[in-house]
Formats: C-alpha cells, structure tokens, sequence
C-alpha cells in the first residue's frame, strides 16, 4: 500500500517544508524530531526540502535557538 506522502514525492514540482515537528500536548524530542526530518529528506530527498523555524508557535516547545542548532545537527551529514 502506498502512503501518501510517497505519492506526493513521486511529483517532481513538489517541496516540502519541513517546520513544527512537535507533537501536540508533548515536549519538543530531539530523537523523535530527528527521525522526522531523516524521513522527509529520504522521501523528497535534499533539493526538494527546505526549513522553516515555525516561529512564534514553535516557542510554545522549544527556544529558537535551540531548533536552530538542533536541525542543524540533524543535517550536519549533509
């Protein structure tokens, strides 16, 4: 069964932004986040992604600096 997403990625004139990836009601997770954002890049792959802070939403979960460093270390093998 494909998933969706899958099938979105199979159209090469989409990207996707990758932003707010806190669970609602939950604190933000670096290792469940980080297995969002290896997620995204493997679908939709390096050229077809791009970051967003999410900000001031995403100040409810995490400090903007924080996020920043963090998804910078989610990418750093890149």
């Amino acid at each position: 069964m494909i998933r969706i997403i899958d099938a979105i990625a199979r159209c090469s004139n989409v990207h996707l932004k990758v932003s707010e990836f806190g669970l609602k009601d939950q604190p933000w997770d670096y290792e469940s986040n980080r297995g969002i954002v290896a997620d995204a890049l493997a679908i939709f792959g390096v050229e077809r992604c791009m970051f967003a802070t999410n900000f001031p939403v995403a100040g409810l979960r995490i400090g903007y600096d924080d996020l920043v460093r963090a998804t910078r270390r989610m990418v750093a093998h890149l």
